[in-house]
C-alpha cells in the first residue's frame, strides 16, 4: 500500500484545530447543514497540503540552482497530486454524508463550515435582471 494513504487516517487522527472556511454564505446559496467533525478534519488536512503546496510553488520559483529547481519541481508534481486527490476525497465525503448526489447545482462549504446548494439562475433571468433590474 502506498505511504501516502497508510499516513492518511493517522493524520487525519491527530488533527487536533481546524480551518475554518472565511467564505460567508452568498447571495442565492441555501444552507442544507453543517458539517461532520470527519468532514471539518478532511477539509483541514486538505488545506494544510494546499498551503504547502503553495510554499512549495515558491520555493521552486526562487531556486538557486538547476539541481534545487527539479528536486522542488518533484516534490511540487508530489504535492499537487495529494492536493487535488485531497480535494476530491472531501467533495465526494460531503456529498455522501449530505446526500447530494442528486443535486445538478453547485455546492459549497462557508464559514462556520455550513454546507450550501448554489441556486444558479438561468441565463433568461440573468439578462432580465440586467436590463429591467432584479425582481423582488
Amino acid at each position: 500500500m502506498l505511504v501516502f494513504l497508510k499516513m492518511l487516517p493517522i493524520e487525519l487522527e491527530e488533527i487536533t484545530e481546524y480551518i475554518d472556511p472565511i467564505t460567508p454564505i452568498g447571495y442565492k446559496e441555501r444552507a442544507v447543514g453543517t458539517a461532520s467533525n470527519d468532514l471539518k478534519k478532511l477539509y483541514t488536512i486538505w488545506k494544510l497540503r494546499e498551503k504547502i503546496t503553495d510554499q512549495n510553488a515558491v520555493e521552486v520559483k526562487y531556486s538557486r540552482s538547476l539541481e534545487d529547481q527539479l528536486t522542488g519541481v518533484i516534490s511540487l508534481n508530489k504535492n499537487m497530486e495529494i492536493t487535488e486527490f485531497l480535494s476530491r476525497l472531501f467533495w465526494i465525503s460531503l456529498k455522501d454524508e449530505f446526500d447530494l448526489w442528486k443535486e445538478d447545482k453547485r455546492i459549497g462549504i462557508r464559514s462556520g463550515y455550513t454546507i450550501v446548494v448554489v441556486e444558479l439562475p438561468d441565463t433568461g433571468d440573468i439578462l432580465r435582471d440586467m436590463f429591467f433590474g432584479p425582481r423582488g
